[in-house]
Order: C-alpha cells, then sequence, then structure tokens
C-alpha cells in the first residue's frame, strides 16, 4: 500500500517554521508522505500560532509560543479533531529567529507526540 499523503495546511511558502516543521515530521513517519502525487486522498494538517510572549524563565530571557490545529480528511477536508494544542517556552527573546525557533519545536512536538500517533489509528480515507 502506497504511503497516505498528509497535506500540511495554507502555511503556505516553505519559509514558514510551522510547514517546515509539519513536512519534516510527516517525512520522517513511516506510512505517510507530505509530497503530492496525482489526486490524493489523505489527510490535512493545519496549524496556527496563536500566542508568542517575550519574557523571563529560570531568570533567562525566554520566548514562549502557543500553536493550535486541526486534522482534517484530504481533499474533502471533513474535520477528524479540532482539539490539537501544544506550547513551549525556549531561551531566547523577540528576535525572528528565535520565535522561528519556538514555533518550529512546538509544531515538531505536537506532529511527534500528537498528530501522527493519532493518524495511525484512523481508517485510510
Amino acid at each position: 500500500m502506497p504511503d497516505l499523503y498528509v497535506d500540511v495546511g495554507p502555511m503556505s511558502t516553505s519559509k514558514d517554521p510551522n510547514k517546515v516543521a509539519a513536512t519534516k515530521s510527516v517525512r520522517g513517519a513511516p506510512g505517510f508522505t507530505p509530497d503530492k502525487v496525482g489526486i490524493p486522498k489523505g489527510f490535512h494538517i493545519d496549524m496556527t500560532l496563536t500566542e508568542i510572549a517575550i519574557g523571563t524563565h529560570q531568570g533567562q530571557p525566554s520566548v514562549t509560543c502557543k500553536v493550535t490545529g486541526v486534522v482534517a480528511t484530504y481533499p474533502d477536508k471533513r474535520w477528524l479533531t479540532q482539539s490539537l494544542t501544544g506550547k513551549t517556552t525556549l531561551a531566547g527573546g523577540a528576535s525572528t529567529r528565535d520565535v522561528e525557533d519556538c514555533i518550529k519545536e512546538v509544531v515538531g512536538a505536537m506532529m511527534t507526540k500528537d498528530v501522527i500517533p493519532f493518524l495511525k489509528k484512523q481508517p485510510a480515507p
């Protein structure tokens, strides 16, 4: 059986840290692929950055980011779950690089701990 396609949502450019982290996680999960070939059936994932906070953590400058997400079937986008949430705090500050690193970290963790295990339990669309 070919790998199931996983669409990583409208995160539109390869520079988007959400898309980079999600695509990398899908590519590393056996049985799934982010590569669209023909007219595939599979799953759709969309994540949104909902919060960024710059502050301190354990006395060090830090950035905290929160992401929410949904999983649906693809291409018909029938919702399977809308309750994905993740949050992480990293050392850093308000620089674009620090915020991107925070987003990559939380999305990668959500994909590994929540999304991929959830998809493995779903019947093939």
